[in-house]
């Protein structure tokens, strides 16, 4: 059953509010849901985000995934984007970027190029100490063309 078959598309924003007249266990009362669609704009920027905040100096072990989403003026996800991400580490000898991925099945590109195309507007990217890494900050930089670089810093401790 296609409810929002008939609704034409616009940019913009879409508000869809299921109401209940019974409420939750029949109750009685009125319950209302609501969902908002966002038509992204243009790719804008690259947004960096880190599981983790520190990792284990030296233990190879400890990894950090660093999520990467492309993002319109608003910082609105661009699902459609398909952008060549190049990524750098700079640091003082204590981690490496392990690999690289997008999760596109269709993509045979080796996940230690240091390079990625986006697919569904995202890309991961994997930092790991090294065996005798130092301790202090690590900084992954993320940049594409026209678009301006990124990059998120992780603590080794």
């Amino acid at each position: 059953m296609a409810l929002f078959a008939g609704v034409p598309y616009a940019p913009g924003n879409l508000t869809a509010v299921a109401t209940s007249t019974t409420g939750r266990g029949g109750g009685g009362g009125a319950e209302s849901v609501s969902r908002t669609l966002l038509t992204a704009g243009t790719a804008a920027a690259l947004s960096l985000s880190a599981d983790a905040a520190q990792l284990a100096a030296g233990d190879r072990n400890a990894l950090a995934y660093v999520s990467v989403q492309v993002v319109d003026a608003q910082g609105v996800p661009v699902p459609a984007a398909r952008v060549r991400v190049r990524f750098s580490v700079l640091h003082g000898g204590g981690a490496e970027l392990a690999a690289v991925g997008s999760g596109d099945p269709s993509d045979t590109s080796s996940f230690f190029s240091g390079e990625r195309v986006t697919w569904r507007g995202r890309a991961l990217a994997v930092l790991r100490p090294l065996r005798a890494g130092a301790k202090g900050n690590v900084t992954l930089v993320a940049q594409a063309d026209g678009l301006p670089p990124a990059s998120v810093t992780v603590e080794l401790v």
